[in-house]
């Protein structure tokens, strides 16, 4: 009877995750994460492993929580401030990604392509009807006290668009902040093979 009621719990875990406005855009590793889950509930007697794998599951769930918010200030092409829709401001360091600094530490000056990707990142969010930051299983807040999220324009990943351009690299990989790695190795590989911008002398 108790197995049965965590069944349905894990039922339940799998509805939520899938009724997100990021279910669409969920990582070929998530969905195996979940059924793996599943295949050890169906292996499982015992209630307090079953229990283990209903959290695994709501966790996988959580990592997905998205925000939609509206468009503020972009600092450089990974970097930006939004507002909610409770209307708190939040500055958001984009996951997996990095982009060329404004200002070099050491010249002063800005790094080949840092202007091109903030004003890339700039026109894409301020052109933008819909706008969401998308946290993964890991950290949500750095050092700096940057909020630790993917940003989505339009259902689509703008850490993957800028990839795909050159105009940055992927970085700061930190498990399990890794939901979307493989789409964004992918993207790097197009401007790679293409010599887009950051990639044009490789």
């Amino acid at each position: 009877m108790k197995k049965t009621s965590y069944f349905i719990i894990i039922l339940l875990l799998l509805l939520l995750t899938a009724s997100t406005d990021v279910a669409n855009e969920l990582s070929e590793q998530r969905k195996k994460d979940m059924e793996e889950a599943l295949e050890n509930y169906a292996e499982e007697t015992d209630i307090e492993a079953i229990k283990s794998i209903g959290k695994q599951l709501a966790t996988v769930a959580d990592s997905n929580s998205a925000i939609s918010v509206s468009y503020n200030y972009c600092y450089d092409g990974d970097t930006c401030t939004f507002e909610t829709e409770a209307g708190e401001k939040i500055k958001v360091r984009h996951l997996l990604i990095d982009t060329s600094e404004l200002k070099d530490k050491k010249t002063g000056k800005p790094q080949p392509y840092s202007t091109e990707a903030k004003e890339y990142t700039d026109r894409m969010l301020s052109n933008a009807r819909d706008i969401q930051i998308v946290y993964d299983a890991g950290d949500r807040i750095d050092k700096y006290d940057r909020e630790l999220a993917y940003v989505m324009i339009d259902n689509e990943l703008l850490g993957v668009k800028l990839l795909e351009n050159g105009l940055a690299k992927v970085a700061y990989i930190n498990p399990p902040n890794t939901m979307y790695l493989n789409e964004f190795n992918h993207a790097e590989e197009v401007a790679k093979s293409n010599k887009l911008n950051l990639w044009s002398e490789y």
